[in-house]
């Protein structure tokens, strides 16, 4: 979500597991030029779960690049080591999140486990300026305290502006937060290339990571021999591309089980008029809101009124469980017909704290800096009648948003200007039930990358590299046969293969169908009604 900043949706999940690292001067790269005094090699931050050696570094930059008497600040990176003989062009990553460390087991375990294209060359991993391990770290401890002193019920909205607030002061008193976006990011990942001595390096940039390599594109392009862009976030400033995450992507989910079922003759004979039903409801839902009470872990319960808007937002977010998909039309259509309370049968469980891991400051100001910056009024009624059936969400997370960001006072960049021009040869790939990212800016951005291959990838959500969807297999075959020769052209030949989604027609047992199916889809609710409760932008029954 584009709201409060307290709410932070991880784009992957964590992974947690035994690691070790050896820690060493670097066998390749060395520092260049006038970059020896800026770059420092010594312990890496965390262990990484890998066999292979890493060598990890800070490199010194400046805060405010062009501003006399800026601060200097330090980005971290590690390099992961290939086994010998290793390329001469490593693979940097650009991780999203927004601001969640790459220097993190994830990377490791889901994204880079047993690549090809990491088998003979270095991987170089860099926590961007405000993320974990480098300095300073953007972070609001105070939001996980407010959590967990507001349990089960939630923060006020006042309560929740004074976290804000304070979080905001604090981090102002040792950054300046107009400095911690995509395009300073970018300018460190030059810097870094330069002084690690790397005459080129491929990137490859995940989710959030998208924007600043498109701005690494404009700035370093001599520097790149290749880009892979997987589910990339970009073209923020571009509202006639409908980057309204939490419009387009709904509205995406959902029509797309509409569209497919109603193409699937088993599925359209077995739920007839699935979605004629479901807009009904919500028609209903909203005229006479459902009470449902969220189960509390140790005992006791939460009342919840369920409008028809927050329940079409937690179908489509149901729908990001790309796992559950084949389940999804018989799902609906027993709530239809049965009764909604399923959805809600779940057990609120104590906050889990993320301050450790996300920058949630740095956050909040990219997304307030990057994409509110660049919305009025006029340009949410775009959003609100291309997608009539989410005008009042459109409206609503844009209140709240902007609430929020005229808290932080971090203006809009000025050096987004729309989408990046680039000859640099491209690999980019978009999932079909992406639920994450917009597939439709993915697609204008992939336009203006002029040597570039655009990927649709079915069946699948977001990430098509990573490994904890069990899709990667064809994907990471594309992306292998492309960095060994970014000139040649792309067999993407497999992607016709891989199977795109089918309905089934009978759910399991009722017990079994909450473990099969719901497991995902309660995290989702659960984070919608606590993002109701504690913010302004929310559109809960009142």
């Amino acid at each position: 979500m584009l709201g409060r900043g307290r709410r932070l949706t991880a784009t992957f999940v964590l992974i947690a597991g035994a690691a070790f690292a050896a820690q060493s001067v670097p066998a390749t790269a060395s520092p260049s030029g006038g970059a020896s005094d800026r770059l420092r090699f010594g312990a890496c931050p965390i262990p990484l779960p890998t066999p292979r050696h890493v060598d990890c570094g800070k490199l010194r930059v400046p805060e405010a690049r062009g501003e006399p008497g800026t601060r200097t600040i330090r980005v971290e990176f590690a390099i992961v080591r290939a086994p010998a003989p290793a390329r001469p062009d490593p693979i940097v990553f650009v991780m999203g999140g927004p601001s969640y460390p790459a220097i993190d087991p994830f990377s490791m375990l889901a994204y880079f486990d047993h690549t090809p294209y990491t088998a003979h060359r270095d991987l170089i991993l860099v926590d961007l300026r405000g993320t974990r391990s480098s300095r300073p770290f953007l972070n609001c401890p105070g939001f996980d305290r407010l959590d967990a002193a507001t349990w089960p019920e939630g923060a006020t909205p006042a309560q929740a502006d004074a976290a804000e607030r304070a979080c905001r002061d604090h981090l102002s008193r040792t950054a300046d937060l107009r400095h911690y976006g995509s395009v300073d990011t970018a300018l460190d990942l030059r810097d870094l290339r330069q002084a690690l001595g790397y005459p080129q390096w491929n990137v490859m940039a995940f989710s959030a990571g998208g924007e600043p390599a498109f701005q690494y594109l404009r700035i370093d392009p001599a520097g790149i021999r290749a880009i892979v862009l997987d589910a990339p976030i970009t073209g923020l400033s571009r509202p006639d591309v409908t980057p309204w995450w939490w419009v387009e992507v709904p509205s995406r989910l959902t029509g797309q089980l509409f569209r497919q079922c109603a193409a699937q003759p088993s599925c359209a004979h077995t739920f007839p008029n699935l979605k004629n039903r479901f807009w009904q409801e919500v028609d209903a839902l909203n005229a006479h809101p459902h009470l449902v009470r969220l189960k509390v872990a140790g005992g006791g319960s939460i009342p919840l009124r369920v409008s028809g808007y927050f329940f079409q937002q937690d179908v489509a977010g149901m729908l990001g469980d790309t796992g559950g998909l084949p389940l999804a039309a018989a799902f609906l259509d027993d709530l239809l017909r049965n009764g909604i309370d399923p959805l809600y049968d779940f057990t609120i469980e104590r906050p889990f704290p993320i301050a450790g891991v996300f920058a949630e400051g740095r956050t909040i100001a990219y997304r307030c800096r990057e994409f509110w910056a660049f919305q009025n009024r006029q340009t949410i009624g775009m959003a609100e009648a291309r997608y009539p059936r989410w005008a009042r969400v459109a409206l609503a997370e844009f209140r709240g948003a902007h609430h929020e960001c005229a808290v932080w006072k971090v203006g809009r960049d000025p050096a987004l200007t729309g989408f990046v021009d680039s000859a640099v040869p491209a690999l980019v790939f978009d999932g079909e039930w992406d639920p994450a990212v917009p597939n439709t800016a993915i697609a204008a951005a992939a336009r203006h990358l002029h040597d570039s291959t655009f990927v649709q990838v079915p069946a699948i959500g977001h990430g098509s590299l990573a490994s904890y969807g069990g899709w990667q297999a064809c994907p990471r075959s594309v992306a292998a046969a492309f960095l060994r020769d970014p000139t040649a052209p792309v067999d993407t030949s497999c992607v016709a293969h891989m199977p795109h989604v089918v309905f089934q027609t009978s759910l399991p047992s009722a017990g079994d169908r909450m473990a099969a199916y719901l497991r995902g889809v309660h995290r989702r609710v659960l984070d919608r009604w606590r993002h109701a409760v504690t913010g302004p932008g929310s559109v809960p029954s009142r």
